[in-house]
């Protein structure tokens, strides 16, 4: 896969790519769906900050933190999250905002949150990123190659069901 250093004309040229769009290969931006309704996990999100809250950063596609500014535009992944120590939010989008569910860059709508917590970074969604065929992007297009393990490999399993967990 090739990535592209310009920036598409559906997105602004200061747009914040995050941690979870790292695979993206942003040439494959030309537009922007307004049907937010229709996000599910893993779709791409152009947002912009309305309200700092809980997190004041946000991981960037190279790995580096960036503070986060009311008025930065940010490319985040819609998704879920449940971290009892922090917010359990869930894959869902309304025009009207929606919440930073993870440093790394995980938009949706927060359900719980920890009461240690201050409440989340706030987003206003301004559409889901959309290829030159209408179709919405999703981070699942750019997942890696699915690997055969070798037979030798000795699997040892941790396993978790939230924050913590492992």
């Amino acid at each position: 896969m090739t990535t592209s250093n310009s920036q598409p004309s559906a997105v602004p040229s200061d747009t914040k790519w995050a941690f979870t769009t790292r695979r993206v290969d942003k040439s494959d931006v030309v537009g922007l769906s307004m049907d937010l309704g229709f996000a599910v996990s893993g779709d791409l999100v152009l947002a912009r900050v309305t309200d700092i809250g809980h997190h004041k950063k946000l991981q960037l596609a190279e790995g580096r933190p960036s503070e986060t500014y009311v008025g930065d535009h940010v490319v985040l992944a819609c998704g879920d999250r449940y971290a009892p120590d922090q917010f359990e939010g869930v894959a869902e989008l309304d025009s009207e905002g929606a919440d930073l569910l993870a440093g790394g860059g995980l938009i949706g709508r927060m359900r719980h949150a920890n009461e240690r917590m201050a409440p989340p970074t706030r987003l206003k969604p301004l559409g889901l990123l959309v290829d030159d065929d209408g179709e919405l992007l999703n981070i699942a297009r750019y997942a890696l190659p699915a690997r055969t393990p070798s037979s030798a490999i000795t699997v040892i399993g941790v396993v978790g069901a939230s924050m913590n967990a492992g």
